[in-house]
């Protein structure tokens, strides 16, 4: 665990969040089934209703301040890129561009399977730069930065988007992931089959949502899972420098009589017995890595 101060916040980046709210809620969960089906998930995205995800904004709004904050901070605490960025899932709300994006970091181009998240996107945002892609097709190349906000777990081939960033980047070029939702079940479902030839067939679900699966007789969530997923095929490019993919928490003294907390979309709120207990927790799992630069031959 490392500790930063920045600016009124105090951050803390560390490989397990303090409290894992998604793993509370399998541990209360009973087991389930959930039908999986091996499909064309790309052709499913592509035709997905853009409800599913501008539900996300709801709690985004709410700390829509905090997530600024934590976004600057991770711009200059990794050195990041400000220009010529290339997002990959941008959705219908592009949000990582509208309103997380710092003022200084441009231009900035969202690449979108989706052709009514790409139409609702352009109502919200005229001046945004709106493509069609997919991270599973990537063509551009000598790119200095590729970022997605909750994003890539929907891969249910994760090496495989993996290898097209690389592809992509400039040597010393960034990878930059922001998970601050619920990740894909299938995207974690297909790297569990990866590793043991089988799709789980033990779920835990919360208001008819998955939080987890049953791996080994380990319950274990999605965030879990996910961020094995991708850490895995990070590690698996030699080419690849992994700096992080870790919980990251922005603590915050809150004005008023409640302990606040976002934890990956999930919003809770409690009563604070005392001033100092009014805190304002911003959790999200962030994932960087960078592009070895080439070796110079004599």
């Amino acid at each position: 665990m490392t500790l930063f101060e920045y600016k009124h916040a105090q951050i803390e980046i560390a490989p397990r969040p303090r409290i894992d709210i998604y793993q509370e809620i399998i541990n209360l969960s009973s087991p389930t089934s959930y039908l999986l089906r091996e499909n064309d998930q790309e052709a499913f995205f592509r035709k997905q209703g853009i409800e599913e995800t501008v539900v996300f904004e709801r709690n985004r709004e709410k700390f829509r301040s905090s997530l600024q904050l934590l976004t600057a901070f991770l711009w200059e605490h990794f050195g990041l890129p400000t220009k010529d960025i290339v997002e990959y899932g941008s959705g219908a709300t592009g949000y990582f561009d509208a309103v997380l994006r710092p003022e200084q970091v441009q231009p900035w181009l969202q690449v979108e399977i989706n052709p009514a998240a790409r139409a609702e996107n352009k109502r919200r945002n005229p001046n945004a730069n709106v493509v069609e892609g997919s991270y599973n097709h990537i063509e551009y190349r000598h790119v200095p930065m590729i970022v997605g906000l909750s994003s890539f777990d929907t891969a249910d081939d994760m090496p495989h988007a993996i290898d097209q960033v690389v592809q992509a980047l400039s040597p010393g070029g960034f990878f930059f992931h922001v998970q601050d939702v619920r990740p894909g079940v299938y995207c974690a479902a297909s790297h569990v089959k990866r590793k043991t030839g089988s799709f789980a067939d033990v779920f835990y679900e919360y208001d008819n949502q998955v939080f987890g699966m049953e791996i080994a007789g380990v319950r274990r969530t999605l965030v879990n899972v996910f961020q094995e997923a991708i850490g895995e095929a990070l590690h698996a490019q030699t080419s690849l420098e992994v700096l992080a993919n870790d919980y990251v928490t922005l603590t915050e003294s809150s004005v008023d009589a409640h302990h606040e907390i976002y934890f990956l979309n999930l919003h809770a709120a409690s009563p604070g017995s005392l001033p100092v207990m009014r805190k304002r927790e911003t959790t999200v799992l962030v994932t960087v890595a960078r592009k070895k630069l080439l070796k110079k031959t004599k």
